[in-house]
């Protein structure tokens, strides 16, 4: 399924739960979150080409690997959160959707250490 199939399809979902908005108030939370797991199982089925293209790219400029997983971790984190994020926000439980922001932020540091004590032993290396 192309980029386009998937917005339209979602466009359709939008405007169904907008029809039966009025009819039934609690569909439109299921109607949402179907909507976000099938985008969802569309992303992580391109991952595979994601990969072999990172995969070329660290073959080719000889960089460490890790820095990689990072990255990827980094990207799965801010894309789970993000949705979580926007399901609880469309069901208007917002201080759950502000929390669950808060908690990505925080594990994107803590992912990310590894790289920021890279650059600090780097820098004190060149420092002494």
């Amino acid at each position: 399924m192309s980029v386009i199939d998937i917005v339209l399809c979602m466009i359709l979902v939008v405007f169904l739960g907008l029809k039966l908005k009025s009819v039934y108030g609690e569909i439109n939370i299921m109607l949402s979150l179907g909507a976000c797991l099938f985008i969802t199982y569309a992303v992580v089925t391109r991952l595979n080409i994601l990969i072999q293209y990172i995969s070329r790219i660290t073959s080719a400029i000889n960089l460490d690997i890790q820095y990689i997983g990072i990255i990827v971790k980094m990207l799965a984190v801010s894309y789970i959160c993000q949705l979580g994020s926007a399901v609880c926000r469309d069901a208007s439980y917002t201080a759950i959707a502000v929390q669950i922001d808060i908690i990505g932020r925080i594990s994107m540091v803590l992912i990310g250490m590894p790289v920021i004590m890279g650059v600090v032993e780097l820098l004190s290396k060149l420092i002494a």
